[in-house]
């Protein structure tokens, strides 16, 4: 049996694999392999990386051990199959917005203790960083998107007005548009968020979509919407601005209409089971200035002081655990 005290060194020593990963795609040796058509030697790579042999050599084993390369039968190295998902190279540099939470993270009793002065969240929103950050999350919520649109087509039927309230990268939109043609959304985000979407969403689906920059907070729409969705948008914030955001996104939707919050797995039932996505929430914590990932249980708390009747939590299909909680406008 593995002894507590190696047990606890290992938590205390698993950032070195982040490390290890990050260093790896600053230097580039992802962006040659996945774009290469064939192997390369270690001498070839210590070439393209500008190190000694060595260096290269080391590097390349402990991202052997992660399983992050392979080695071919005559001994060179080649991109590790999960890379055959992620060949964006977009999505690729995405993953070092993770480095920049870091200094969070090292600093995670003082900012537990004082809170966080500025909201880093606001600060990816508004800068060079965008693409690259919202380009990773679609990727990272493609499968989720899929499994959102057939929930929602399953419980409702036809929907064909769609308010998205903070709808980011858009893709929650275009699963619902891509599945009928005589509906249309309305993308609501801050002004970052609705130039990518203005740049990357494909022509067919924009003929569909009207854009609109906005805070969640100040949302001011008349009640037209059949449905509502406000996904990954809640854990940015403390509870009375969660409470603004709902209370303007039932606002905004027609009598009758429907209401989906789409967020990550939180149960005050069960608060240690591995389903919950308690990490993430401490995420929030670091990231912002009062966010943290609500729990079912307060959205339902929420939807029913905002008025919408009969809501219930509905699992989605994700590699992390996901929830959809729906319900009705009276």
């Amino acid at each position: 049996m593995q002894s507590a005290q190696v047990k606890l060194e290992e938590i205390a020593t698993s950032y070195r694999q982040s490390c290890l990963l990050f260093g790896a795609l600053e230097l580039g040796i992802f962006d040659r392999l996945v774009s290469s058509e064939t192997p390369s030697s270690i001498a070839e790579l210590s070439d393209f990386l500008g190190l000694q042999d060595y260096k290269t050599r080391t590097l390349v084993n402990c991202l052997l051990q992660m399983n992050l390369l392979e080695l071919t039968s005559d001994g060179k190295v080649a991109a590790a199959a999960v890379w055959s998902e992620v060949k964006d190279q977009n999505a690729i540099a995405g993953l070092i917005n993770y480095r920049d939470e870091f200094e969070e993270w090292i600093k995670l009793a003082d900012l537990f203790r004082n809170g966080q002065k500025v909201s880093r969240e606001y600060g990816t929103f508004n800068s060079d960083h965008i693409d690259s950050y919202l380009d990773m999350v679609k990727m990272s919520n493609y499968v989720r998107t899929e499994a959102l649109a057939s929930l929602l087509i399953d419980q409702l039927g036809t929907i064909n007005s769609i308010l998205d309230v903070g709808g980011g990268h858009g893709l929650y939109s275009q699963r619902l548009l891509e599945r009928n043609d005589t509906a249309y959304a309305s993308l609501f985000d801050l002004p970052p968020a609705i130039a990518y979407a203005r740049r990357t969403l494909p022509d067919a689906i924009m003929q569909h979509v009207s854009l609109i920059e906005g805070d969640a907070r100040e949302l001011e729409i008349e009640p037209r919407f059949e449905l509502t969705m406000i996904n990954d948008l809640l854990h940015s914030f403390g509870h009375a601005d969660k409470r603004k955001i709902v209370e303007n996104a039932v606002r905004a939707t027609q009598s009758g209409g429907w209401i989906c919050i789409g967020k990550y797995q939180m149960s005050d039932s069960s608060p240690g089971a591995p389903g919950n996505n308690n990490i993430f929430s401490a995420k929030m914590i670091l990231n912002s200035k009062e966010g943290y990932l609500e729990s079912n249980e307060e959205v339902l708390e929420l939807l029913a002081e905002c008025g919408v009747t009969g809501a219930e939590v509905h699992s989605i299909k994700h590699d992390i655990p996901s929830v959809a909680v729906l319900g009705r406008v009276a």
